[in-house]
This record gives structure tokens, C-alpha cells and sequence, in this order.
């Protein structure tokens, strides 16, 4: 039995050792992650800051400044592109990739990502792109927690709980929101739920969190403050169409950005071009629409402390929009979560303006449907409401919004469900599997939580296929150790901890997770 496969057994013999330990490791992961973001944000944010003051000296200089500029942004693309060339990963957002690198399917260069991807992000979203921080973070995180794993020479199996407690803190530090980051790392990366991942991102997320604001003076991002609770009433009848409109609205998103990919993908495929183009197009709409430059975070602070007319927040929104989806199309380095906050809170402000011209909502509510439509565009898009919900908690600093998020949040997912839309960062994994993504067959120990109405509820160990080269090493029922056997019936809840192999490991975790059949030996 090779070394690596012993210690992986470490956390099938020893559990409560193995969450110290995990939970040690998130601890020093969330230090270091927390560090990393501060001079990350902290270069974003100054960006944000100098950008506006450039373009008011352009306004007013020479036009030999205005063409120096441009070369300047040409300049910088070139930079870009020959980062993104350092490996494919740097590309994009990163969360998809994530997903990736979790199942299986490629193999994560930590060191080159890490720096390829934080240096790409500072001069893209630094030059104008309308692109986001938080996924770039959350990869950000995770390769921080690859390089920690490999120095600690952990097993590949505890590098997978590394790396999901590196993306955690990523979020956490970019957001200032720890219990979202929880959530996130369940809802959207592991989908499901283990304590032995929830030690590891504990751990990194408190770390991380009180180095970016008790250390380095990070504040939050979204400096919305307190905003007035949605009185019980017929004004609940509103959030419900609400989170119609806005989870409409990130469906359409989706399509959109799918859209774009495919059409950069087949009428642009020189890399040089499409790295150049954005950085142009940012640098002409720095004249004439400067509000949706960059990430937008400080264009939410300003509609909740002074609303907008309908007719400007349109404009802006459809800007924003077209130029979001105009950037990823174009594969440079950038998220898009923050862009959906974004375009949330603006479709939460075309709502909110719409209704008070109507008469239906008094326009001191305007602020909250701001606020209420991040979590509806979120989750509409996304699709992860539970986080969604959340991180608008810790946005406000309040729960009072608590049922009213939800309600707009679930309207919302339902949307994306009933017109047979997928969570956008699905759609954009299977799409990059689609390209050449190849699983890898290093062997690994994996830890499976079997989900009520799974393929594997309710059936044998012997009647599930676990795969050409998956073995069932161990079965946990709460506290109590199940011997594998064939006639073993697995129920909801059930920790399954089984070696297998690095590409093999989507298919299980589907299995385990989902309703689905098909996946037994009958």
C-alpha cells in the first residue's frame, strides 16, 4: 500500500485526529489566504479610486494623453495575455475550474495559478473590465491551500478538504462574510455536506476573516449599512414578484453569457485579439458610461444611500449587462459573482422604482429591494439560494431581512427550475470538460455523504457500480462503523469512504448527491 493511500486511511481510523488536524491546517490556510486578499483588495480598490481621477485628466488633456492611454491599456492586455498563457486556469473566473480540480478532472499547478491569476485580476479589473474579485478569490484561496497541502506532504484525499477550505477562506476574506463562506463551500462546491470539510473551512474562515479586518483594516465590500425591514403585509405580495423578475433576469444572464463564449470562441480565436478588445472597450466607455467600469461594488453603495431614476438605472443595468457578459465571453482573467451582486441590486432598484411610480411601494423601501435583489439575481443565476440568503445577512449586518432574503432567494431558484436552467458555474464546468478536460488517475481515498433521494439511497453496496477502479473501504452511520458488505443497504446520511481514482470521482459524488437512477449494477 503506497504512502499516500495510508494516510488518507488516517481519517477512517482516527476521525477526531483528523479533524484537528484539518481544522489546524484551515487555521493556517485562512492566515495566509487572508494576507494574500488584503493586497489583492486593497490594489482593486485603489484602482477604483485613481480610475475616475485619470479620466477626468483625459477629459481635459492633450488628445496625445488619450492615445497614450490607449497604448498603455494594448500594453497591459499583451501582459495579460502572456499570464493566461502560464497555464489554462488563469483564464476566466475560476470557479469552474475549482469544480474541476475537486472531481477529478485536472490537476492544479497552485504557484502559477496563484500568481498568473492575481496578477491577471489586478490589471484587468484595475484597467476597467467589468469582471469580478470573488471567484479569482475563492482560486486564489484554493491554490493557497494546494501549496500548504503539498509543503505538509498531506494525502490527496486531505488535500481536496485543503483546497475546499482554501476556497472558503477566499471568500470569506473578499466578502467579510465567514458564515456565507461556510455555505458556499457546501452549496456550490462539495454539494454535500461532511464535518470533516466543515472543520477544515471553519478553521480557514475564521482565520481569514480576522486577518483582512482585524489586521490589515479591510472593511466590507458592500457598505450598504442598516436598511429598513419589508413591513409583514401586502408588501410580501411584492418580494414574490420580485424574485420572479430578478431570478428572470439571472436566468437570462446565463443564456447570455453562454451565448457570448460561443460567439467569441468561433469569430475571435486569436488569444491576442481577444485579450485586446476588452481592454479597448473598457477604455471607451471609461468616457462615456464610467459606471459600470470594474466590479461595481461601489455603484451599490451609492443606489442604497441615493436612489436612481428609472431611466438611468436602465441604462446602467442593460451597460452592465452587455459588457459583463462582452468581458468572460472574451476568456480574460475575471469572475462574474460580483457582476450578478451587481446587476442584482440594479434589477432590485428598477423594481423598487417601477413599484413606488406605481404607487405600490413606499420609496423608503427602495434601499431594501436594492438590497433583496442581489439575493434574487444570485440565486437565479447561481442557483444557491441558502447562500445567497446569507450573504445578504452579513451584508446588512441584520437577520430581520431573514425572511424576506428567503422569499426573494427561493422565488428566485424556482425560476431557474422551472425554465430547465442550471446553475451557471455547472454550465461553465461541463463546457470547460467539453474542451479537453481529462480526468486523472492518481488514487485517492473519498469521502461520500449519501443524499435522501440519491442513487445510492436505499440500495446495496453490491448493486451500485462504484466505478472501474473503486473499492469501499468503510461505511459510517453517525458514530457507528458499518463493515462494507455486499448486502450493506445504504441510507441518507451514510459516509461512504471509498479508494478510487482521481476522474472517477464526479460520477460518485453525483451518485451520492443526487436524484438520479442509473447508476447500479442491475
Amino acid at each position: 500500500m503506497s504512502k499516500n493511500i495510508e494516510r488518507a486511511l488516517l481519517y477512517v481510523k482516527q476521525p477526531e485526529l483528523f479533524r484537528l488536524r484539518l481544522f489546524a491546517d484551515g487555521l493556517l490556510i485562512g492566515v495566509l489566504v487572508g494576507a494574500v486578499i488584503a493586497l489583492y483588495h486593497w490594489l482593486l480598490e485603489s484602482a477604483d479610486h485613481l480610475r475616475p481621477v485619470l479620466y477626468d485628466f483625459l477629459r481635459d488633456a492633450s488628445p496625445l494623453w488619450t492615445a497614450g492611454y490607449f497604448l498603455a491599456l494594448l500594453a497591459l492586455s499583451v501582459v495579460v495575455r502572456y499570464l493566461m498563457q502560464l497555464d489554462s486556469m488563469v483564464g476566466g473566473g475560476g470557479i469552474p475550474d475549482l469544480k474541476g480540480v475537486l472531481r477529478g478532472d485536472s490537476h492544479l499547478r497552485w504557484a502559477r495559478v496563484l500568481f498568473g491569476k492575481f496578477a491577471s485580476v489586478v490589471l484587468g479589473i484595475g484597467a476597467g473590465l467589468s469582471l469580478g474579485r470573488g471567484g479569482p478569490s475563492v482560486e486564489i484561496g484554493a491554490c493557497v491551500g494546494a501549496g500548504v497541502s503539498r509543503a505538509a506532504g498531506r494525502s490527496r484525499a486531505e488535500e481536496r478538504f485543503l483546497l475546499t477550505a482554501g476556497a472558503g477562506a477566499g471568500f470569506a476574506a473578499i466578502f467579510n462574510a465567514p458564515l456565507a463562506s461556510l455555505v458556499f463551500s457546501f452549496e456550490e462546491l462539495a454539494k454535500n455536506f461532511s464535518p470533516q470539510m466543515l472543520m477544515g473551512v471553519l478553521g480557514s474562515a475564521i482565520a481569514a476573516g480576522f486577518v483582512t479586518q482585524e489586521i490589515f483594516g479591510v472593511g466590507p465590500m458592500f457598505a450598504v449599512g442598516s436598511v429598513p425591514a419589508v413591513p409583514l403585509g401586502g408588501a410580501y405580495l411584492l418580494l414574490f414578484l420580485l424574485g420572479v423578475f430578478s431570478g428572470a433576469l439571472g436566468r437570462l444572464f446565463n443564456r447570455v453569457l453562454c451565448l457570448a463564449l460561443d460567439t467569441w470562441g468561433r469569430f475571435v480565436p486569436s488569444l491576442g485579439f481577444r485579450t485586446a478588445i476588452p481592454f479597448l472597450a473598457a477604455g471607451v466607455l471609461g468616457f462615456l458610461l464610467p459606471e459600470i467600469l470594474s466590479g461595481g461594488n461601489f455603484l451599490v453603495n451609492r443606489m442604497v444611500q441615493e436612489p436612481l431614476v428609472f431611466g438611468a438605472i436602465l441604462v446602467i443595468f442593460l451597460g452592465k449587462f452587455l459588457f459583463t457578459v462582452f468581458c468572460y465571453g472574451s476568456g480574460v482573467p475575471g469572475g462574474i459573482f460580483l457582476p450578478v451582486l451587481v446587476l442584482g441590486a440594479l434589477s432590485g432598484a428598477l423594481f423598487s422604482a417601477a413599484a413606488v411610480a406605481l404607487g405600490a411601494l413606499p420609496a423608503a423601501l427602495c434601499p431594501t429591494f436594492v438590497v433583496l435583489g442581489m439575493a434574487g439575481f444570485f440565486a437565479g443565476s447561481i442557483k444557491a439560494p441558502l447562500t445567497a440568503s446569507l450573504l445578504i445577512m452579513e451584508i446588512t449586518g441584520s437577520f430581520e431581512h431573514l425572511l424576506a432574503v428567503v422569499c426573494v432567494a427561493a422565488c428566485a431558484a424556482l425560476v431557474n427550475d422551472l425554465t430547465g436552467g442550471r446553475p451557471i458555474y455547472d454550465e461553465l464546468y461541463e463546457r470547460s470538460r467539453g474542451q479537453g478536460a481529462r480526468g486523472s488517475r492518481r488514487r485517492v481515498m473519498a469521502e461520500l455523504c449519501v443524499a435522501a433521494g440519491s442513487a445510492m439511497e436505499g440500495r446495496c453496496v453490491s448493486a451500485i457500480d462504484w466505478g472501474a477502479h473503486g473499492h469501499v473501504m468503510n461505511v459510517r452511520r453517525g458514530t457507528i462503523e458499518l463493515l462494507p458488505q455486499g448486502s450493506l443497504m445504504l441510507k441518507a446520511g451514510d459516509m461512504i469512504y471509498v479508494l478510487t481514482e482521481e476522474g472517477e470521482l464526479g460520477a460518485l459524488e453525483r451518485a451520492a448527491g443526487e436524484a438520479s437512477g442509473g447508476f447500479s449494477r442491475d
